[in-house]
């Protein structure tokens, strides 16, 4: 295997030169291919390099297993769009070892055919034995298991291998069994569907034959969500003279925390005027969740729910704002039913200020990743941010954190953008009880002036924490998409592109978070890859419609548990996490 490299069509220059396995060769944006001796094709489609590069192609004995010599081709970039290398083969199945990763082979009239996102070396080989992937989704409720997911119609639809989809078929409590898949990683589809269509599709990294799947919920296991929305008339007195907002997100607000109920909000509607003391009126409890899909349960007095309504009261603090419980009530006597109007009449009554809360932020820290989250972005023209103590009724660590949003915010307090303060020690109110555990959320929202794009950057840490308030991570830095700067709008990125990215100059990832979300068109409203050990992922086939627009907030992650076959829904705290926000693109 010492002849020279040939070359298979002339999109690329002539062999620049090379001694023994060796030759180099150039190929630019239009792409090309080059074969080795033994048949191994490598084919560059066009706009799979950016820029004009030399290519060194080598081949050498692959192992016993191989089907091919082994082949390299570097450098080992990451390419804007796939690559496909090929091969005559007398087998049925193969698969390509690349870069040390399996990668699935189609074989189709004797060649074997695999896509590569990046350049490097490998051989083909014969696929080891086929293992059947096995799971459930499921929520833990104390000693109970459930399937499903609380409060979120959400399903397994698929396993992809490369970018071979294999449909999975849910058996009525929510397992499933998939034969046949090769050994090495996968993508695991958990679609979850509101209304009639498909909202969000999460994509998660895996290699285990038996993926974790289990979610926590500290709610009852027979709780009952909102389908249709009971209105909830409420009068409401001995309130803290009600403060008004004086942009988004300032001014006092009234919460809503059940645990066994799992209902927790805010209460949309509910508005009383200046220094008011009462109010009298009506919301809907079905649109009281902060997000979707989760929605809020229903509480039945008689299964022993409580829920607690608590004022949020704002006063200024230094040159910040301070949000934090002054007064509550328990409800130990509400029982709700869909589509059923109800009464509520209680008086607020002083919450003990037991809690304390160091308050020293370094805001100089913060604000130098602002243009890392977009170049574009600074301070949010709506919130910035700050610190706030979310209450859980439930463990944190992991792998104990309740799933979605069964939190509540009891403290949030507002930094003047960019500076550093310190507080010292300031008070909150505490009315839960001990089987509420508390978490300091630090988080600042960048955007640009029209908030078009934005992202966030926050840091999570168990109470009591006392540590100044810094940012840990930064967000992934130099994002593109089909070998474009993905900070600039980009048009004709294809159906499949390969998004990239550099890790963050703050902090290290181990992991990251891909989101596209459609901003016009029809398809699917969002799609969500994780990745882990690599800094790049290709679309799947399918999600990115023709016609539609896009865009990605990409999330570097970084806690203790992480790894590729972590559970997917298991998390805790310490966590950090760090957004950058892609401009507008289209396939």
């Amino acid at each position: 295997m010492r002849s020279a490299l040939v070359l298979a069509c002339c999109a690329c220059t002539v062999s620049l030169g090379g001694g023994g396995n060796n030759a180099v060769y150039q190929f630019g944006p239009a792409g090309g291919a080059v074969t080795t001796p033994a048949g191994v094709t490598l084919e560059l489609p066009a706009g799979a390099l950016k820029d004009l590069t030399q290519i060194t192609v080598a081949q050498s004995d692959g192992p016993a297993d191989a089907l091919s010599p082994r082949v390299s081709f570097e450098p080992a970039i990451a390419l804007a769009v796939p690559a496909t290398l090929s091969f005559g083969v007398t087998d049925d199945t193969a698969t390509l070892q690349w870069n040390d990763t399996p990668v699935e082979a189609a074989v189709t009239a004797g060649t074997a055919r695999a896509q590569i996102p990046t350049l490097g070396s490998g051989y083909f080989r014969r696929p080891p034995p086929g293992r059947t992937v096995t799971g459930r989704l499921s929520t833990v409720y104390g000693s109970t298991v459930v399937g499903g997911a609380p409060g979120a119609d959400m399903h397994v639809t698929a396993l992809w291998v490369g970018q071979r989809r294999i449909p999975v078929v849910e058996s009525p409590d929510y397992s499933f069994s998939v034969a046949h898949v090769p050994q090495g990683p996968y993508l695991l589809e958990v679609d979850t569907i509101v209304g009639d269509a498909l909202s969000t599709a999460q994509l998660f990294e895996l290699t285990t034959s038996a993926p974790d799947l289990s979610m926590v919920s500290a709610a009852r296991p027979d709780v009952r969500y909102v389908t249709r929305g009971p209105q909830v008339t409420l009068d409401i007195s001995n309130l803290m003279p009600w403060v008004l907002p004086a942009g988004a997100y300032t001014g006092d607000l009234l919460l809503v925390a059940g645990a066994q109920a799992d209902a927790f909000g805010r209460p949309r509607g509910v508005h009383p005027s200046s220094s008011a003391t009462s109010w009298h009126g009506t919301f809907d409890w079905g649109l009281m969740s902060t997000t979707l899909p989760t929605v809020a349960g229903l509480p039945e007095a008689a299964k022993g729910d409580v829920e607690y309504v608590y004022q949020r009261s704002t006063e200024p603090i230094g040159a910040g704002v301070v949000h934090r419980v002054k007064r509550y009530a328990r409800i130990d006597s509400l029982t709700l039913a869909d589509s059923t109007p109800a009464n509520l009449s209680f008086a607020l009554a002083d919450a003990p200020q037991t809690g304390s809360l160091h308050v020293d932020i370094r805001g100089s820290q913060w604000a130098p990743l602002a243009t890392q989250v977009n170049p574009a972005a600074g301070f949010g023209t709506t919130t910035s941010g700050g610190v706030t103590i979310l209450a859980e009724p439930h463990e944190v660590a992991f792998p104990n954190l309740p799933f979605g949003y069964a939190q509540t915010s009891i403290f949030w307090l507002q930094a003047p953008d960019g500076a550093d303060v310190n507080y010292g020690d300031v008070p909150y109110g505490q009315f839960l009880g001990p089987d509420w555990k508390e978490v300091r959320y630090a988080a600042w929202f960048f955007a640009s002036p029209d908030n078009s794009v934005g992202g966030e950057i926050f840091a999570m840490d168990p109470m009591p924490v006392t540590s100044p308030i810094v940012p840990r991570l930064g967000p992934p830095r130099s994002p593109q998409i089909a070998g474009r700067d993905a900070f600039v709008a980009q048009t004709g990125v294809g159906s499949q592109p390969v998004i990239s990215w550099s890790p963050p100059s703050l902090g290290r990832a181990t992991s990251y978070l891909l989101m596209l979300t459609r901003m016009s068109g029809a398809g699917v409203q969002s799609v969500q890859i994780t990745v882990h050990g690599a800094t790049s992922v290709s679309v799947p086939a399918g999600f990115l419609q023709t016609g539609a627009q896009y865009a990605a907030v990409i999330a570097a992650i970084s806690v203790p548990w992480d790894g590729p076959d972590a559970p997917a829904f298991r998390t805790g705290v310490p966590m950090d996490y760090a957004e950058c926000a892609t401009a507008s693109f289209s396939p």
